[in-house]
């Protein structure tokens, strides 16, 4: 009866154990290592890329990800130091700022219309390529400028290419 009791504690003592340290699933691609993140508030509701997310470049800020399906997408191209620092979306004529929404409605931000700040908070290199973490924040119009977005709270991550 005793050799009993001590196999019953000790597995017993083995299932709190394991389910003590079980580790707890998240969607959040920052969570994870080796995946990057790309997501903003847009208009004050979060947008997260769960595909392609990229942010890398040594003259430029390249950013892009997207959602489960063809839409939403977010791409940036923003030429830049290749150091930490914040750079205007439109400083010259080949930056943009491109979001196509859940129904493929373009907005964007460029030279001449829209405002948007990227800030290089860090700069990695990973198999020869800079990998960038940092924010971005801005208001994007649609092409005929009749429609606008807000996005706070960007903030992306390339782990890598």
């Amino acid at each position: 009866m005793r050799f009993k009791t001590i196999h019953l504690f000790i597995a017993a003592s083995l299932i709190v154990l394991f389910t003590a340290c079980k580790k707890e699933s998240s969607n959040s691609n920052d969570d994870q290592p080796g995946q990057g993140y790309l997501r903003a508030k847009i208009n004050g509701t979060l947008w997260e890329a769960t595909r392609d997310i990229k942010a890398w470049g040594s003259n430029k800020v390249n950013i892009y990800g997207r959602g489960n399906d063809t839409y939403p997408v977010l791409q940036i191209s923003v030429g830049y130091s290749g150091n930490t620092g914040s750079v205007s979306i439109t400083d010259s004529t080949t930056d943009f700022f491109n979001y196509q929404d859940g129904n493929g409605k373009l907005f964007v931000i460029r030279e001449n219309y829209g405002q948007g700040t990227i800030t290089v908070t860090d700069v990695r290199t990973v198999d020869g390529q800079k990998m960038l973490t940092g924010t971005f924040q801005g208001k994007a119009f649609t092409m005929d400028r009749t429609d606008s977005i807000e996005f706070t709270e960007g903030a992306f991550y390339g782990a890598e290419l």
